[in-house]
């Protein structure tokens, strides 16, 4: 394997792949070349820098995005748009029934898309996440509706 520096004198490993290494002081990688240590404009970031970039959007912590997480968010979203939480940026509690309810009928096509590919303890999350939002969906439009 050959060693070769970049333009910001980070030292860059030739890939086993058989891809031929930059020659030469202030050679530029290509765009995809595994010599580049940052992305060139119009290439997609690497899966690493995507999670560094993620850690630093989250005050230095990665999040665990999965199956729970993206169904704990929108659960979340939707108690906010019932007024039953504070909403966290606002600090302020507003009610968009439509917004809940649409919000609600997203989780439960993904319930439908997902069926059969779910393990036991997504699907119970899912569908116990899914009735207790629409319980709390009637309860509140009953509160609206009677004015309290």
């Amino acid at each position: 394997m050959e060693r070769d520096s970049n333009l910001n004198g980070d030292q860059a490993t030739q890939s086993d792949a058989g891809k031929p290494a930059n020659s030469g002081e202030g050679s530029r990688p290509t765009a995809g070349s595994s010599n580049s240590s940052r992305p060139t404009a119009g290439s997609p970031p690497s899966a690493e820098e995507s999670r560094t970039t993620s850690a630093a959007s989250s005050g230095g912590y990665a999040s665990q995005v999965d199956f729970t997480a993206v169904v704990l968010s929108m659960a979340q979203s939707v108690l906010i748009d019932l007024g039953v939480a504070i909403h966290p940026e606002t600090g302020k509690q507003a009610r968009n029934l439509r917004q809940a309810c649409h919000t609600i009928d997203i989780l439960s096509m993904l319930k439908d898309k997902t069926r059969g590919n779910l393990d036991p303890q997504e699907e119970k999350l899912l569908e116990g996440t899914l009735y207790q939002l629409r319980i709390a969906f009637v309860e509140t439009k009953r509160q609206a509706s009677s004015g309290s």
